[in-house]
């Protein structure tokens, strides 16, 4: 951990999964109050919500075996910005179909973050510290929830949560940029 925390990329991975995790903890958060003047009732997203969370763990894992962390984060990442991009209009249309959809998305992202930087961690600097190594870069997600808060504040003052959609898509197109540019630390992993 001593020398993972000296690497530039550390902080990177940290930030990827503070990115992550901030729009789907907005989704997370606040699906239910948003969703309402749909449905009279927002369980059944949250509850869907919840399978596509465990889902996107498992896809997202088995997807970024085969065309590799880097390229499975970005994927997740621009799915997730275009659902947040695109939740004021959905909402405004009182459209049911496409707001669950992008929720669903939402959701299988978040689940999906929660596969790939622990994989980043043992890409990065190898196994044999991978729970410590991990722990550290879990800092990330505890950090994403600023957005929930903020969305909070934001449909407290403005009356609806698209500028906090807004946010949380831009920083997910920073996150793509990131992703792009944080490749393993030279030394070797062991």
């Amino acid at each position: 951990a001593g020398e993972m925390v000296k690497t530039w990329q550390f902080y990177a991975l940290v930030a990827l999964f503070c990115l992550n995790t901030q729009a789907g903890l907005l989704i997370i958060g606040h699906a239910a109050k948003f969703i309402k003047p749909l449905l009279a009732s927002g369980y059944i997203l949250v509850s869907a919500g919840g399978l596509l969370n465990a889902l996107g763990r498992v896809g997202t894992g088995k997807y970024s075996d085969i065309i590799g962390r880097d390229r499975a984060y970005m994927l997740n990442a621009a799915a997730a910005a275009v659902c947040m991009f695109a939740l004021p209009t959905i909402l405004a249309s009182k459209n049911l179909a496409l707001a669950f959809l992008a929720c669903m998305i939402a959701y299988w992202v978040y689940g999906g973050g929660l596969a790939l930087l622990p994989s980043y961690t043992a890409d990065f600097y190898g196994t044999k510290n991978l729970g410590f190594n991990y722990g550290l870069v879990f800092i990330g997600w505890g950090l994403g929830a600023f957005m929930p808060k903020l969305a909070g504040h934001i449909k407290d003052v403005t009356g609806k949560y698209d500028e906090a959609f807004y946010i949380a898509g831009g920083l997910l197109i920073v996150a793509i940029f990131l992703a792009l540019i944080t490749k393993r630390p030279r030394k070797a992993a062991a």
